[in-house]
């Protein structure tokens, strides 16, 4: 297993919070035990684009918004402008997702196996919902197998919780999270959350302070290298860019 870095611990009231970044998805199950509650994002966390350019992935979508805001856009229009784009690219024939590492199904299964719940927080919003469960599903996995079976919408968010997802848009992750808990009635005595973005984990720390819920939060780097370097229009191309 690869080395993994605690880079932040301190102290929520009598429970402890750490942020650790880690190149390896199985550092989740150091993590993971029967009183836990495991949240994994998707994008660049659990799976990526199926092809070698980026083309249609996160890197890509971010790419577009920050050459709109180069060219004048407001952050707001840029999105409004890059949104659509993407959500075409992922709809586009061919077009899937992929694990991240060769261990990510056996990591995801095992925790599934050790954790009291297992459940996806995503940013993907309402025009990918469907399309992420048939993504999922094409990769063999589940997250009913031990998620809440519950769905629903959240006005608040605004996202919706569906097939053990909660697709919470560009909502806020920790106050998403919190929305799931009251509208569900749950409080974990533990969650350990890893995801590719940092600002989303301690988007879920800031959330989870103020109750007494043990909060370990796992930045995940395997594709920083790859997503630090990536140009938009050095592949612009999609042809002949799948790998599957």
């Amino acid at each position: 297993m690869k080395k993994s870095f605690i880079i932040l611990a301190f102290l929520v009231s009598s429970l402890s919070a750490k942020i650790i970044e880690t190149d390896s998805i199985a550092t989740v199950l150091e993590y993971t035990h029967k009183d836990t509650l495991v949240l994994f994002d998707i994008d660049n966390t659990l799976a990526k684009e199926n092809n070698t350019t980026g083309w249609g992935g996160d890197q890509w979508l971010y790419a577009h918004v920050q050459n709109f805001i180069e060219h004048g856009l407001t952050p707001q229009k840029a999105w409004d402008l890059a949104l659509p784009i993407y959500f075409e690219a992922q709809h586009s024939n061919g077009f899937k997702l992929e694990f991240v590492e060769d261990v990510t199904f056996d990591v995801v299964k095992k925790t599934q196996q050790q954790a009291q719940k297992v459940i996806v927080l995503t940013a993907r919003s309402y025009p990918l919902i469907q399309l992420t469960i048939d993504f999922i599903a094409d990769l063999g996995l589940n997250f009913l197998d031990n998620g809440f079976e519950e769905e629903f919408v959240f006005d608040k968010v605004p996202g919706k919780y569906t097939q053990g997802m909660f697709f919470c848009g560009a909502g806020d992750k920790g106050e998403s999270l919190l929305e799931l808990f009251h509208r569900i009635n749950y409080w974990p005595q533990r969650v350990v959350f890893i995801d590719d973005k940092i600002k989303n984990i301690y988007a879920v720390e800031r959330a989870l302070k103020p109750y007494n819920i043990d909060f370990v939060g796992i930045h995940y780097t395997y594709l920083k290298k790859s997503v630090d370097a990536f140009k938009l229009f050095d592949n612009f191309s999609m042809e002949g860019s799948y790998s599957s």
